[in-house]
């Protein structure tokens, strides 16, 4: 009563993160080898981990009520790999593991803006949260109650919204210089 849901409650479930993990990893493995697929599924569901960090900020309790830092998910993170894996300066046996990162990366954060339905998909722009100091509405981000009012649940399945980010995710790795596997 008067308790936010568990961290949970208000992510993309694991599962979903993991159906999207699978296919991305497949498709990584065949295009860049072993190492970087693994990259690319740790990269796909563990992110979530930066959870704790608003945890911890709000002392031991589960509450974006007032802000939401979660410090991984921006789409900053892909974009900066992508550039290492297509720039000069990066030897290339760093660029399939930077593109496997990425495209995980990028899958996650996909399935979440598309499962969690920010005002904005800049809701998922960590620069975006830190210009609006990582304050819950101005960053584009309904209250929860509010959010479970517009969408009649705070949980729910997600098939189509992991085939979307497994196809990004997809065309993601596609972008990748040929021969950069590791």
């Amino acid at each position: 009563m008067g308790q936010a849901p568990g961290i949970i409650g208000y992510v993309a479930r694991p599962l979903w993160h993991i159906v999207c993990a699978a296919p991305v990893m497949a498709l990584t493995h065949l295009r860049l080898g072993p190492r970087p697929a693994v990259a690319a599924g740790l990269s796909a569901v563990l992110i979530d981990g930066d959870h704790l960090v608003d945890w911890a900020l709000n002392g031991g309790r589960v509450d974006y009520s007032r802000r939401i830092v979660v410090p991984l998910h921006g789409w900053e993170y892909p974009a900066v790999l992508l550039g290492l894996a297509r720039g000069g300066g990066v030897p290339l046996r760093l660029r399939g593991m930077a593109v496997a990162l990425g495209a995980g990366w990028l899958a996650h954060l996909v399935l979440d803006t598309l499962v969690n339905r920010p005002r904005t998909p800049a809701g998922y722009s960590l620069l975006y949260r830190l210009v609006h100091r990582f304050r819950r509405e101005p960053s584009g981000w309904l209250q929860s109650s509010a959010w479970t009012a517009r969408y009649g649940t705070n949980r729910r399945r997600a098939p189509r919204e992991a085939a979307v980010a497994v196809a990004l995710a997809a065309l993601f790795l596609l972008m990748c210089p040929p021969g950069s596997a590791s």
